[in-house]
C-alpha cells in the first residue's frame, strides 16, 4: 500500500525547455513507476523524461531544488574528464598512474589510465575493510597510502573498482595541476549547465536543499561527503542537473565526447561495451530490444539513481530516490513513455 500523506507531487518543463514535443504523460503517470519504492513518509524521488531540448519532471516528497547523492553517476562525469584531458594532450590513455600519483614502486603505480577507465585494471573494487573505521572517510593522502598496498590482479577481465575511478580523478586533477572538485567544476559541471552540483568535501558543505538519505533498512544514512573517494562517487545534484548532463551528451557540448564510444572493452555481461567509465548496452529485451542505451546507475550507503541515454534516437531517463535500493528495473518503464515519440 502506497503512503501518500505529506508527499507532494509536481511536473515541470525543466529550464529553457518546452514540452510540446514530449509525449503527453500526466504527473500522476510519470511519477508511477516510483511508487514501489516510495512507501513511506520521509521517501522522496524525482525522475524526468529527456529530449535534446525539452524534458518532462515528476517529483514525490521533492521539488526542483532537491540535492540527492547520484553516487556511481560520478563516474562518468570523471570519464568526460579522461576524455577531455586526452583531447588536450595532458595525458595519455597507455599513461602509468604512478606518472601522476605518489604511489612509488607499488602494482597499482603501473597500471594504466585506459585500464581504470574500463575497469580492467586489477585492482579491487575497494581497500581491505579496517575494524573500527568508517568505509570511504579517508583523506586523500590515507587513500594514496592505502593504495600503495593494494595487490593488483594482471589480466583480470572485468571488476568494477571504486577505488580505481578514484585514483584516475586523482590522477587527472594533478595532471592539471588543480583540485578534482576544482576541474569537475571547470570542465564538465559548468559547460553542461549543471549549476547545483557540488563535490562537498564535508559536512559543513552540504547543500541546505539536500534531501538527505536512507539505507535498505530505513536507518539515516551518513551522507557521503569527502575529497578521496569524490572522483568514484562524490558528486551531489538535483534532477535539473542530470537533465543539463542528458541534454549536454544528446546534442550539446559532450555529444562527440570520446567517453561515449565503446573502447573494446566489455563488462560482464558480454554484450555490455564500455567506454570512459560510461556503460554502453545494447538492450535485449521486449519492448527494449532497439535500443541501445548509454549512460551510468549509482548506490550510495542512502540513495540510489538512474540516468540512462539513448543517443540514436536522443532520448534519456533518470531516476533518483532518497533510499539504497535498486531502481534499475524503473528504465524500461520510463522509456515505454518515450516510445510514442
Amino acid at each position: 500500500m502506497v503512503v501518500l500523506l505529506g508527499v507532494s507531487l509536481a511536473v515541470s518543463a525543466m529550464a529553457g525547455c518546452s514540452q510540446s514535443q514530449l509525449p503527453v504523460v500526466s504527473t500522476a503517470e510519470l511519477v508511477r513507476p516510483l511508487r514501489a519504492k516510495l512507501t513511506e513518509p520521509g521517501d522522496r524521488g524525482a525522475v524526468a523524461l529527456v529530449t535534446a531540448d525539452e524534458s518532462q519532471a515528476a517529483y514525490d516528497g521533492a521539488d526542483a531544488a532537491s540535492v540527492f547523492e547520484i553516487g556511481s553517476i560520478t563516474k562518468a562525469l570523471t570519464g568526460l574528464l579522461l576524455a577531455e584531458a586526452v583531447r588536450r594532450g595532458e595525458v595519455g590513455l597507455d599513461d602509468e598512474l604512478g606518472r601522476y600519483l605518489d604511489l612509488g614502486a607499488s602494482p597499482a603505480a603501473s597500471v594504466t589510465l585506459m585500464q581504470l577507465a574500463t575497469h580492467h585494471s586489477g585492482l579491487p573494487s575497494h581497500p581491505p575493510v579496517v575494524p573500527g573505521v568508517e568505509p570511504f572517510t579517508e583523506t586523500l593522502d590515507e587513500l594514496l597510502a592505502e593504495a600503495r598496498e593494494l595487490p593488483v590482479t594482471p589480466g583480470q577481465p572485468y571488476l568494477f573498482s571504486d577505488i580505481g575511478v578514484a585514483l584516475l580523478g586523482h590522477a587527472l586533477a594533478a595532471a592539471a595541476g588543480t583540485g578534482y572538485a576544482e576541474l569537475l567544476e571547470q570542465r564538465v559541471l559548468e559547460p553542461a549547465g549543471m549549476s547545483d552540483a557540488t563535490v562537498p568535501a564535508n559536512f559543513d558543505e552540504l547543500s541546505d536543499s539536500y534531501v538527505g538519505g536512507l539505507t535498505g533498512a530505513r536507518h539515516p544514512a551518513e551522507p557521503f561527503v569527502g575529497e578521496a573517494w569524490a572522483p568514484s562517487l562524490g558528486v551531489h545534484a538535483t534532477l535539473g542537473d542530470l537533465v543539463a548532463l542528458a541534454q549536454a551528451v544528446i546534442d550539446g557540448p559532450f555529444s562527440d565526447s570520446a567517453a561515449l564510444d565503446p573502447t573494446g572493452a566489455v563488462g560482464n555481461n558480454r554484450r555490455e561495451q564500455l567506454g570512459y567509465l560510461w556503460q554502453i548496452r545494447p538492450m535485449e529485451n521486449r519492448p527494449m530490444q532497439h535500443r541501445t542505451l548509454t549512460g551510468h546507475d549509482g548506490l550510495t550507503f542512502g540513495f540510489t539513481s538512474v540516468l540512462q541515454i539513448d543517443r540514436e534516437d536522443g532520448t534519456a531517463v533518470i531516476a533518483l530516490v532518497n533510499r539504497a535500493e535498486r531502481i534499475d528495473g524503473i528504465t524500461p518503464q520510463l522509456f515505454a513513455f518515450l516510445d510514442t515519440l
